[in-house]
């Protein structure tokens, strides 16, 4: 059979199991970030796909492949908002990779689908470098390999070999024997970029759920969310206690009619009052998690941080150039104190903590301006507050029921009075306000829980809202939602922080969280700087882009010369039994008679040659036999669909030839 004709024929079961097999784990590390919604349509239209593959091999019908298209493309500009971004583009990808397989009839189209996969993977990690993503990417490539060496090669092992022998053959080994070192090589020596390959910001909603903006209910997905934001190495073993922590994040302002409250660039003004170091400071290194945002994470009253070109804000708080989209290593040092200092405008701040929107929440109104007037000292007031969540039968829990009215902090306080942090930080403002005490929101992290390997987690699920009223020019933290008694909180609240896990559960996790942690510190975070040092440590100081070039392409030259020679020294013929039988019989041919078949003689031109010269011979009938058994069963049909006894009774009469020939004449 020919090249092209090789190229255009159908595919067998096995190789359109494979090739199928290979873009489903292709797909795989997409898990982590593609919607629901499109992964469960392109698990569907792979599933049907390889359903329908025996009755109807065929490509699908263009117009169905063309609805299909579109309606993809909808799906894709429905969930996302458009085609253009990371996101968007990757499900678009998927999307095609997954339509493919209904055109892929072929199998040069199946080459082509699963280097697509190949490629896939490669553009998953501009998605997620998370070590789950990093395994299922390695597992993929395995199979991609042997779905690769399956259409090249559908009959090695012959029809009984399992996918764990294919998975584990020579030439898959031999394939990821070149890959892992150029691997590691690229990983170690390809010169760091210090923003984005990608080089945009898509947007300013966070992937930590923060934003610049807090709409009734929005912390909930949060508060159920157990994945890292962030974990936290205190130096010289101080180990704070975790309950006492607070880790600042967006500070709100201005409260709407609409019950939302939100800040601005003007509010978020730079070059607050630094604080000076202090003995009591305490220093720790931070691993934050991807968040799209500006902000560095601090504790309590924030002294410093090891990122360059940050700009400090008159809310206390640290701002980056770029937005945090990779993990982030750096040290910052903290005092642990409630409050902070006010900042450059005390007037503006002043009058920007006051504002509330007209003809909104009366009752709330009117009990804030009645605790004026019984507490002329600000911390009384505050206390006397703080008295009523934890003495009135105020609940927390993360089922808060849908406000009725336009009045939501009135509903709360007097007459539904369940919700979650972000319920008691706004009404116990709006409480402040009415009484003419200053108040802002504070949403951010709180607490965390210290694992044995050193280091305190903190997840997306210790989002937290709290305030902090101005007093004696400071912004003192009050945290009503901690008034809360813990008979008073709901178990499903518990449950979301990990309290209720059992001893199992908690060690899984706990091992869980320390790999990655350790992924993160150690490949995900070497950057330029650590790629710098490991090279000062080989005795290369101050290595350059054009270094690193050169020594990447020394490293590659070695190695292809390795390989080279591998490739050399090692027979990779690789032959189905039925093919090894025959030759094995050929060999024995040309030491018995000197006649040797040349490498672009088919069997049946060599089989007329030897008739020529030796049909006299005592052995020619059992070769003839042979030759003419192997040229029905190789052009015939695939090698591939034979059974064991077809291939047992070929090996047999192989091996009848051989007697003939180590016991008959040579020649005539």
């Amino acid at each position: 059979m020919s090249t092209g004709a090789n190229a255009h024929r159908f595919l067998s079961p096995l190789q359109f199991q494979w090739s199928v097999m290979a873009l489903a784990c292709s797909s795989l590390p997409a898990i982590t970030w593609l919607d629901w919604r499109v992964s469960v349509v392109l698990i569907g239209v792979l599933a049907v796909r390889a359903w329908s593959a025996r009755r109807y091999p065929q490509a699908w019908p263009a117009w169905l492949r063309v609805l299909m298209v579109l309606a993809l493309l909808l799906l894709v500009v429905r969930v996302y908002g458009g085609i253009f971004g990371r996101g968007p583009g990757g499900a678009l990808l998927l999307s095609m990779l997954a339509l493919k397989s209904t055109e892929s009839a072929s199998t040069r189209d199946a080459r082509v689908m699963v280097s697509i996969s190949l490629f896939v993977l490669i553009a998953s990690f501009l998605m997620t470098q998370s070590l789950v993503a990093m395994a299922l990417s390695f597992l993929a490539a395995v199979i991609c390999f042997a779905a690769l060496e399956v259409l090249t090669r559908p009959s090695v092992g012959g029809p009984t070999a399992s996918p764990i022998s294919r998975l584990i053959g020579k030439d898959v080994l031999l394939l990821l024997s070149l890959a892992v070192p150029l691997t590691v090589a690229l990983w170690l020596l390809v010169p760091r970029l210090n923003a984005p390959l990608w080089g945009t910001d898509e947007g300013n909603n966070g992937r930590s759920g923060f934003s610049n903006s807090m709409r009734p209910n929005e912390i909930l997905e949060m508060l159920i969310d157990e994945s890292p934001a962030m974990r936290v190495r205190f130096e010289n073993g101080a180990r704070p206690n975790p309950n006492s922590l607070y880790f600042r994040g967006p500070i709100m302002w201005n409260y709407s009619a609409d019950g939302a409250w939100s800040s601005s660039d003007i509010q978020r003004s730079p070059f607050g009052p630094r604080n000076l170091p202090s003995p009591e400071d305490i220093r720790y290194e931070v691993i934050l998690e991807p968040n799209d945002q500006r902000a560095l994470f601090v504790a309590d009253r924030p002294v410093s941080v090891s990122e360059p070109s940050v700009i400090f804000s008159s809310e206390q708080r640290f701002f980056r150039p770029t937005p945090v989209s990779d993990i982030l290593r750096y040290t910052a040092t903290s005092r642990l104190a409630d409050s902070v200092p006010q900042g450059r405008y005390p007037r503006q701040e002043r009058a920007w903590a006051l504002g509330l929107p007209d003809a909104r929440n009366p009752r709330t109104l009117a009990l804030g301006r009645q605790l004026a007037e019984r507490f002329e000292n600000p911390r009384d007031l505050v206390a006397e507050v703080l008295t009523m969540y934890r003495e009135e039968p105020f609940r927390y829990t993360l089922e808060a029921p849908e406000p009725l009215g336009i009045h939501t902090v009135d509903e709360f306080v007097f007459d539904q009075r369940a919700g979650f942090c972000q319920h008691f930080a706004s009404s116990f403002a709006v409480i402040m306000r009415a009484a003419g005490i200053p108040t802002r929101v504070v949403t951010g992290f709180a607490g965390g829980e210290y694992r044995n390997a050193g280091y305190l987690l903190v997840t997306n699920a210790r989002a937290h809202a709290w305030n902090e009223v101005l007093i004696d020019d400071q912004w003192l933290r009050v945290d009503p939602t901690a008034q809360i008694p813990q008979e008073r909180v709901d178990p499903a609240a518990r449950d979301a922080l990990g309290e209720n896990r059992s001893d199992l559960v908690r060690a899984w996790q706990e091992w869980r969280d320390q790999m990655a942690d350790w992924w993160n510190r150690t490949v995900l975070n070497f950057n330029a700087k650590r790629q710098s040092q490991l090279f000062n440590n080989l005795g290369i100081p101050d290595a350059s882009w054009e270094v690193l070039i050169g020594v990447l392409a020394s490293v590659i030259a070695v190695f292809s010369i390795i390989w080279m020679l591998l490739f050399k020294w090692k027979d990779r013929t690789v032959r189905h039994p039925v093919t090894a039988a025959y030759f094995k019989v050929l060999t024995r041919l040309a030491r018995k008679t000197g006649v040797i078949r040349a490498d672009a003689e088919g069997a049946q031109d060599f089989l007329s040659r030897v008739r020529s010269e030796h049909v006299q011979a005592s052995w020619f009938s059992a070769f003839e036999s042979l030759s003419t058994q192997f040229i029905h069963l190789n052009y015939a049909g695939e090698l591939s669909a034979l059974s064991s006894q077809d291939i047992k009774a070929f090996q047999q009469s192989a091996n009848a030839a051989i007697n003939a020939l180590n016991t008959g004449q040579g020649a005539n």
